[in-house]
């Protein structure tokens, strides 16, 4: 073989070899946040977009609200509506995704995008870690840092990282200073239908929470908070009585014809947390939320 060929080969072989390794030496250490807590600023770009900006500091933040004070629903109303199978997967939802090319597929180049299917810990990996591009480089790099995400936390503190740094809207990031933004108390003190809310706002936080400044939900957001509150349900984190009930029930800034919160709201939530099982709920199908829930359904109370 001639030294040309021998060269070629050696090339070929090495180069992809050595951009790999730059490639994930240039990536941020998700190491960081065991050492550290994330302090997290949302402000919006004039294209539409999304800057973040991320520090990182070795005190807890005030507004730092741990999981175990954080109630079993307002956790299911984020993984239900957000990553449904977000305890059996190890960072990547393949049925989502599959199910998300195979939508595009079908429009037949309708759709500008894909929908989304980020789970919980890819959101979190590029809020924290990450441009808000949609480049393919991006999308390696979060692919790897997920991977070591899942490698290194455990689902309990990727939820509770999660819960404390997303936006919930304008100038509001994280759980605790959504639960006093748009209902004046603490996470402890959120009920399912206040979880339900919170949850609908994620997809798009900036529009969907406009409503609220005029004492307003719309048809949309009433069918959506209703959507969350049968999956709660279908997933084993509210009761059939609580499902009812709050499912009558209006929220506090709401001006329309549901009846006010009663005094019955304190004694249906009284003691569910502590008798609620610590298991992770089973992989149910979204799309059964309407079916009747199985009897064995467990769902974490203190994650």
């Amino acid at each position: 073989m001639s030294r040309r060929r021998w060269f070629v080969l050696f090339a070929l072989l090495v180069i992809p070899f050595v951009l790999g390794f730059v490639f994930l030496r240039a990536l941020p250490d998700v190491d960081i946040l065991a050492a550290r807590y994330p302090k997290v600023r949302y402000q919006a770009r004039e294209d539409g977009g999304t800057h973040v900006t991320v520090t990182f500091q070795s005190t807890r933040p005030q507004s730092w609200t741990a999981l175990s004070s954080i109630p079993s629903w307002v956790q299911g109303a984020v993984i239900t509506s957000e990553d449904w199978a977000f305890f059996q997967h190890d960072g990547f939802d393949f049925n989502q995704i599959r199910e998300a090319v195979e939508e595009k597929t079908k429009s037949r180049g309708r759709a500008k995008k894909l929908r989304g299917a980020s789970t919980l810990s890819q959101q979190l990996v590029k809020n924290l870690f990450l441009s808000q591009d949609r480049s393919w480089v991006r999308k390696a790099r979060e692919a790897w840092l997920t991977h070591r995400l899942e490698s290194h936390f455990s689902k309990k503190k990727i939820l509770e990282f999660y819960l404390n740094v997303v936006e919930w809207g304008r100038d509001v990031v994280g759980i605790r200073q959504a639960a006093q933004h748009y209902f004046g108390k603490s996470p402890s003190a959120l009920n399912p239908r206040e979880a339900a809310y919170l949850a609908y706002l994620l997809p798009s936080p900036v529009r969907y929470s406009r409503g609220f400044y005029r004492g307003q939900v719309s048809a949309f957001a009433h069918h959506q908070i209703q959507r969350n509150l049968d999956r709660m349900k279908q997933a084993g984190y509210v009761t059939d009585v609580q499902l009812d009930f709050f499912s009558r029930q209006r929220l506090a800034f709401e001006v329309g014809s549901f009846p006010p919160e009663s005094e019955d709201t304190e004694e249906l939530l009284e003691g569910t947390e502590e008798t609620a099982p610590d298991s992770e709920p089973p992989v149910v199908s979204p799309e059964s939320v309407d079916e009747e829930a199985p009897t064995d359904v467990d769902s974490p109370s203190s994650l």
